[in-house]
């Protein structure tokens, strides 16, 4: 029971929380689609008056629901189209292929616009969203911010060079750091700094009498503490969850350091014991007064890089936090290019296939061929053709090919765009967008290091 609460369960912790972070990190991965902009309205708008807004701006070739059609090119008279309007084959990319235009949770329409028209799809979206009863936005998910676990590790390094106790200190920030990679959002940044400075500060009382109390008291450990929680709850709900998780792990790898040096100093017939208490040492000390300075800089860092991201806050420009399809997305039973070729192959060889075999869905695989014969009139009468179709490589080049041709704004051609390997599924959305709520959150982790620096300043001069 000792080895399992002293080491074990921290073990456990450290391990599960570490493990989190990485398959539950949200991370940034640039555009939804390569080439296209993502705008999204809530689902009870009209699709006309949307469709009609849109083309007021001049946003052409938009991919909508409404526009779909059956992707075939088969000969007048053929039944290929006439059954797969009638659904009676086995594949169900068509059903599928309408998660393209909606959300995960079904509560918005979903448009795709080329990137050519991307200057006017901000002004659409914005009208769109000033309508009464109607809420629009466009994507602005970016590529990862590596100036946020940048300035994060700048700082904890700081931190380490002018710390008393290194190996301790490096071992309590190895997680807020690691939190910075997950969630690598501005706001999450300025907390991830705070979290550390103010455990920079609880280390300089580490195992000193009545270090819990005086730390409980103490005005900058309570302030850089529950401010950071604050900030991440108001970036979300998932990044303030998993900040808190984070700072358990930090506790579990403290209480891990404690109980290990425990171990070691038990080989010495003498330790030393630390006699004066928490509360007669200062928390700032000459050497360590620059903290408060650097932590506002590395602040100040962010909010200028924040602003440059700053979209005014608008609800169609600032994005919402909502899970859209994605090219490289998870979590979603979107099709892809490849879905496309086998409903292809399968609408093209349905009518030509035993109703038994038609009945046994399976994949196709390269060699798999139909044979059926053809009846046309000429001169010399009816005569019979032998039409040969065979699954393979110039099969999945035709359907591909075959895109280029349909006479509509098909879903299939942003398909195409993307490439034959890329991994459908839903994406959260404006994860790095910059709204007045950001500037606040970041205002007043500034504001905060500033008061630590002025306390700071009047305490040592």
């Amino acid at each position: 029971m000792k080895y399992l609460k002293e080491y074990i369960l921290p073990l456990f912790i450290i391990a599960a929380v570490f493990l989190s972070l990485f398959i539950f990190r949200t991370v940034p991965a640039g555009k939804l689609w390569s080439g296209y902009t993502v705008v999204y309205v809530s689902e009870n708008a009209d699709d006309n008056m949307i469709q009609t807004a849109l083309d007021s701006y001049g946003c052409k070739e938009v991919i909508s629901l409404s526009d779909q059609n059956i992707p075939l090119a088969a000969p007048e008279g053929t039944p290929e189209i006439p059954l797969a309007i009638a659904g009676i084959e086995n594949s169900d990319y068509l059903v599928r292929r309408n998660s393209y235009f909606f959300d995960k949770s079904a509560g918005y329409k979903i448009y795709y616009i080329p990137d050519e028209y991307k200057n006017q799809v901000l002004e659409a979206a914005s009208y769109i969203d000033s309508l009464t009863g109607i809420s629009a936005g466009v994507d602005l998910k970016s590529s990862y911010q590596w100036i946020v676990p940048a300035v994060c590790i700048f700082f904890a390094v700081f931190l380490f060079i002018y710390s008393d106790k290194k190996l301790l200190f490096a071992s309590a920030a190895i997680f807020p750091v690691l939190f910075s990679f997950s969630f690598p959002f501005y706001a999450s940044a300025a907390g991830v700094c705070l979290i550390l400075f103010s455990i920079s500060l609880a280390l300089r009382v580490w195992g000193r009498t009545g270090s819990f109390v005086f730390l409980s008291k103490n005005v900058f450990i309570a302030v850089c503490s529950v401010s950071p929680a604050v900030i991440c709850f108001m970036t979300g709900i998932r990044s303030g969850i998993f900040f808190i998780i984070t700072m358990c792990a930090t506790a579990a790898v403290l209480y891990l350091y404690n109980t290990v040096s425990a171990v070691f100093d038990r080989r010495y017939s003498f330790c030393p014991v630390k006699i004066r208490p928490a509360y007669m040492l200062p928390l700032i000390t000459k050497k360590t007064r620059k903290s408060p300075i650097i932590l506002m800089s590395a602040i100040a860092v962010i909010l200028i890089f924040s602003l440059f991201s700053f979209s005014g806050g608008t609800a169609a420009v600032a994005g919402k936090n909502i899970m859209l399809p994605s090219a490289r997305g998870s979590s979603g039973s979107i099709p892809d290019i490849e879905d496309y070729i086998n409903w292809q192959w399968e609408s093209v060889t349905y009518p030509y296939v035993s109703l038994n075999t038609a009945s046994q869905k399976k994949t196709p695989a390269d060699g798999d061929e139909i044979r059926f014969p053809r009846y046309a009139a000429s001169s010399a009468g009816i005569t019979e053709t032998e039409n040969v179709i065979v699954f393979g490589p110039e099969f999945r080049q035709r359907a591909v090919e075959l895109i280029d041709s349909l006479p509509y704004p098909a879903i299939e051609k942003m398909m195409k765009k993307q490439g034959i390997s890329f991994n459908a599924g839903y994406s959260s959305s404006g994860s790095q967008s910059v709204t007045l709520l950001t500037i606040i959150q970041l205002s007043a982790a500034l504001f905060i290091s500033f008061f630590c620096f002025l306390t700071a300043l009047k305490r040592h001069r």
